[in-house]
């Protein structure tokens, strides 16, 4: 009896967890899923700071490399935009360009949302002071360049006990779906005798 209970927690677990891989597919598809989503993403502990690290340099890799290339600004910016895998990133980006459209400065746009990191508001300052964005945007890519990497060595250090976890909890439940039904075999014997 309590072998059928742990195989049968174990198939709902099982269950359960085959379930949630087309869910999260098809949630991440759908506009409010896939912003939820992405809000959850940045604002985890180790893996948000990644996530934003990765995002910020692909927005002044990008933005500097189309800036050089002789792109316009906001076309520039559109791009980008479409660039970014994060949506919430992606609306801020949105939300500068129509603030630049309007007329404001570049640094007061990028200054206006909490999602920029201080130092892509200062690139960008320093850049549209000046003149020479595409520079300015160069030295914040060379430094995320360096930053990215050590994002990701922080977040492993950080997975390193979680995984350890997981794989003993993955073992003794093999384990145990090896032992409960021998032990079920022999009790049903023990108790014919």
């Amino acid at each position: 009896e309590y072998a059928r209970t742990i195989s049968s927690r174990n198939d709902l677990i099982f269950g359960a967890t085959a379930a949630s891989v087309p869910a999260f597919r098809f949630a991440k598809r759908t506009d409010r899923g896939g912003r939820f989503i992405d809000l959850v993403a940045l604002r985890m502990p180790v893996f948000g700071e990644l996530m934003r690290q990765v995002n910020m340099a692909r927005l002044v890799t990008y933005l500097g490399l189309f800036y050089r290339s002789g792109v316009n600004l906001i076309f520039s910016l559109e791009l980008v935009e479409r660039l970014l895998p994060n949506r919430l990133m992606s609306e801020a980006v949105a939300r500068v360009r129509v603030d630049i459209e309007g007329g404001n400065t570049m640094a007061k746009a990028f200054a206006r949302s909490p999602l920029f990191s201080p130092v892509v508001v200062r690139s960008v300052a320093l850049g549209e002071t000046t003149g020479r964005l595409d520079e300015s945007l160069a030295r914040a890519a060379t430094y995320y360049a360096r930053e990215v990497p050590a994002a990701v060595r922080r977040l492993i250090t950080a997975l390193q006990p979680a995984l350890i976890l997981l794989m003993g909890s993955v073992v003794l439940m093999v384990a145990l779906a090896m032992i409960m039904p021998i032990l079920s075999i022999y009790s049903q014997i023990g108790v014919r005798h």
